[in-house]
């Protein structure tokens, strides 16, 4: 007969939409997460300002939006985003 084993595969990741919907609330957000927002925030116009084309554009949002709501906020913490130069 064989076992059966529960195994929890639910992983808590906490992404830029998360933050946001957090800071929209109300509830406040340590240093940690404002900057990561403010990374994403000012990576995001600039990546999308630099596109060339409305092509280019369109993939540029469904990637970024993909990102925001998949990846976790301490991605943003780190380069390219932390060292952008809209951020200097």
């Amino acid at each position: 007969m064989a076992q059966s084993v529960n195994v929890n595969t639910h992983l808590s990741i906490i992404t830029i939409n998360d933050l946001k919907d957090k800071y929209f609330s109300g509830d406040a957000l340590n240093d940690q997460e404002l900057q990561a927002l403010k990374n994403y925030d000012r990576y995001r116009i600039a990546y999308l300002n630099s596109a060339q084309s409305e092509e280019e554009f369109s993939k540029r949002y469904i990637d970024l939006q993909a990102k925001a709501n998949l990846s976790p906020y301490t991605e943003f913490l780190l380069p390219p985003y932390s060292n952008h130069l809209i951020n200097q």
